[in-house]
């Protein structure tokens, strides 16, 4: 039986659009550094945060660290989109490497800190 030539095109292309999707979605996204998340409701502040954001900011100081905190709903591939809080320690073009020598630093203060490779929306 052969295969008409249109179908074989189409079939390669699937193929490769699955194979290389996931190599695109990475090559825009970057390693952070996750020091916590809070549920809360989405996109919705709630005061409670406050003293457990400073308390965060406060032990990160003490180790030479700055927090960096936003919505999780802002994070596309977090997988936990709105409810969460994400309190993440260093972003914005950090190699691999780097993210993970952040890691290493931010473990000694943050022992259950973890690296993620996601996208942020900003505001």
């Amino acid at each position: 039986m052969r295969v008409p030539k249109t179908l074989s095109v189409a079939v390669a292309a699937i193929f490769l659009a699955t194979i290389f999707a996931p190599v695109a979605a990475q090559e825009n996204s970057e390693p952070f550094v996750i020091v916590q998340h809070f549920q809360h409701p989405a996109y919705s502040w709630d005061d409670d945060m406050t003293p457990k954001i400073e308390a965060l900011e406060t032990v990160a100081e003490s180790c030479g660290l700055h927090l960096f905190w936003d919505f999780a709903g802002k994070f596309n591939d977090f997988g936990e989109t709105g409810g969460t809080l994400v309190v993440v320690d260093g972003h914005y073009d950090l190699s691999d490497g780097a993210a993970a020598t952040l890691l290493a630093a931010t473990q000694l203060c943050f022992p259950d800190a973890y690296l993620k490779r996601l996208s942020y929306m900003g505001e």
